[in-house]
């Protein structure tokens, strides 16, 4: 056999993708791929159409079609079993389900190119490789890669962390050494003062030193420390006043004594010439009170606010740390109670429906009613990947298109209605819903709908009136959340309420629609009414109206009669919910 190019096509004729496996021009691909929706005959019974040159092999997949483009010497045995693989690839690789159409073969279009290079090698051959193999082969899975990459991450991790350590002994040194060198200096300067600058250079606290103390003081840089230099000291004076105050505060009265003891030169040093007074050191450096029972502390710590914004500047992304909640007894509010989290089984089933409808708004006929339902599962234990479950659909008629997934065995849900795997040794994929069940329903009875919604504007003297009110037509759903949304058109006048019999109404100025609000309608509470004004518009200003609800109850009433393994045929423990919902409900 000789495949000259594989491509996946519309029914209408539209390209997707396509991939040749001989050398072949652009124009000429087009020019073959352009011809064939024209050979095609809705009469013909065979999946294969000849020309003088090539000979096309194609298979629908849903509204698709699947194309091989081959010699016509080629064998047409292999080339309908080579096309029989290919298109069992286009629902293993989309991205919805097993959905195939043209949105999913686009979304997927470089995996589906890559496993027809799985399939077909460059020249048109055929290899002998199955669906699983070539699952393995696109993978492309290296334990050798992971074990790399799990290193690099490691010392990554590690770097990080000493980088972090580094920073946090840097900035503590460099506040000692400030503390320390900003001491010093004052030290040689009323040293000198004093008439002792010869003792002050020996000592390494007067304008040079040559020991590592002198040489902090006065800007050199000593082991593990960072100094500060004499030229930046005014700078950082001003800079940094509360600390300065605070030293000032303590040399003071120190300074006071150096004043008689040395007072032969005449020059100490007394806190009216260079302290602070206490009014000011008591501004500069407050002492504050601690809430949380700790005693006194000076000042407000930034350690912790530091070190997060130096992780912020690395990189990492962090979270201020909580503040716990106060006890109820001490004053302070107690802490909201924690929602429980839903709890479900390694096996949960769910029961999604989507409901779109289109009505009238001349007295709310139906227009166009859409139903669509998928029975999703997921298992989160790989024990539990070959299973089968067991439905049962009470209500279900010929109104709903029921189908399932593809690699579910048709006969057995036909005729059992139990969903089981064609090949148990490939099992549900772990840790992702699949849906495994899907229905329809297109219709224009009202029996279909579940909630009726009519709209009145009528126009009086100046003003216009809006009349809405609902009617829930199927008693056995309770729906809740539900949201009528009237657009108005009026800008930043508010609309009037006139009467609201049920729920609350509300005015939303950014998108200039009146919000009616329901929390729950039941059999209970089947009917409301709602009336507002507004300034005169136009009646078509009021549409298209939108409506929105969700329930716990589906149309399609499936229920789960229980799960069991594939093999063993034991029970297995699960977990199920449903919910129905609107996509598009409205009044046009």
């Amino acid at each position: 056999m000789v495949v000259l190019a594989a491509a996946v096509t519309s029914k209408s004729g539209k390209l997707l993708l396509s991939r040749q496996f001989v050398n072949f021009s652009r124009v000429r691909i087009e020019g073959l791929l352009a011809s064939f929706p024209k050979l095609i005959s809705t009469d013909q019974q065979h999946t294969y159409v000849e020309t003088d040159n090539v000979r096309y092999v194609y298979q629908p997949v849903e509204s698709l079609y699947v194309l091989l483009i081959t010699t016509k010497s080629s064998n047409i045995v292999e080339d309908l079993e080579t096309l029989r693989l290919l298109g069992k690839i286009l629902p293993e690789y989309s991205p919805r389900y097993g959905v195939v159409d043209e949105e999913t073969v686009l979304e997927a279009s470089f995996e589906i190119i890559c496993s027809f290079d799985e399939v077909i090698d460059w020249g048109g051959g055929r290899e002998a490789v199955n669906l699983q193999q070539i699952a393995t082969f696109t993978e492309m899975y290296s334990h050798e890669e992971r074990l790399a990459k799990m290193i690099e991450e490691s010392k990554m991790q590690e770097a990080k962390e000493e980088m972090k350590r580094k920073a946090a002994v840097i900035r503590s040194q460099k506040g000692d050494g400030d503390r320390l060198g900003v001491f010093g200096v004052e030290i040689g300067r009323v040293m000198q003062s004093a008439g002792l600058g010869g003792l002050a250079k020996d000592l390494g606290l007067g304008a040079s030193g040559g020991n590592p103390a002198g040489a902090m003081a006065m800007g050199g840089t000593a082991p593990g420390r960072s100094g500060i230099s004499s030229e930046s000291f005014a700078a950082q004076q001003q800079a940094a006043a509360a600390e300065q105050a605070l030293m000032s505060g303590g040399m003071s009265g120190g300074f006071g004594g150096m004043d008689g003891g040395m007072g032969g030169g005449g020059g100490g040093m007394s806190s009216s010439e260079y302290g602070l007074s206490s009014a000011a050191r008591s501004s500069a450096a407050p002492v504050t009170a601690s809430t949380g029972g700790k005693g006194m502390a000076l000042g407000k710590s930034k350690k912790q606010d530091t070190m997060l914004a130096a992780m912020r500047a690395e990189g990492e992304v962090v979270d201020a740390l909580p503040v716990p909640a106060r006890p109820s007894g001490a004053g302070g509010a107690s802490a909201a109670p924690v929602q429980p989290a839903i709890s479900t089984e390694s096996v949960h089933l769910s029961t999604v429906e989507k409901i779109s409808a289109v009505l009238n708004r001349d007295g709310g006929d139906v227009e166009n009613i859409e139903l669509k339902g998928d029975l999703m599962l997921r298992v989160s234990d790989a024990a539990f990947g070959a299973i089968r479950i067991s439905v049962a659909m009470a209500n279900a008629s010929s109104e709903f298109q029921i189908r399932t997934h593809p690699n579910i065995d048709k006969a057995l849900f036909t005729s059992s209605n139990v969903l089981g795997l064609k090949d148990p040794s490939r099992p549900f994929p772990v840790g992702n819903p699949l849906g495994i069940l899907r229905w329809r329903v297109q219709s224009k009875e009202e029996k279909m709908l579940p909630l009726r919604v009519t709209c009145w504007p009528s126009e009086t003297g100046s003003e216009s009136q809006v009349n809405l009110e609902f009617e829930l037509l199927a008693p056995a759903l309770e729906l809740r959340d539900v949201a009528i949304t009237i657009p108005t058109h009026t800008g930043s006048t508010s609309p009037k309420l006139v009467d609201c019999d049920a729920g609350a109404f509300s005015y939303n100025q950014r998108i200039q629609s009146v919000v009616w609000s329901i929390p729950r309608i039941d059999q209970s509470s089947s009917q409301g009414n709602l009336e507002f004004t507004t300034p005169l518009v136009d009646s078509s200003s009021f549409f298209p109206v939108a409506i929105s609800f969700m329930s716990r109850s589906t149309f399609l009433q499936l229920s789960i009669n229980g799960v069991a393994g594939a093999a063993t045929n034991e029970a297995v423990k699960y977990s199920a919910d449903s919910s129905l919902s609107t996509d598009n409900y409205m009044i046009e």
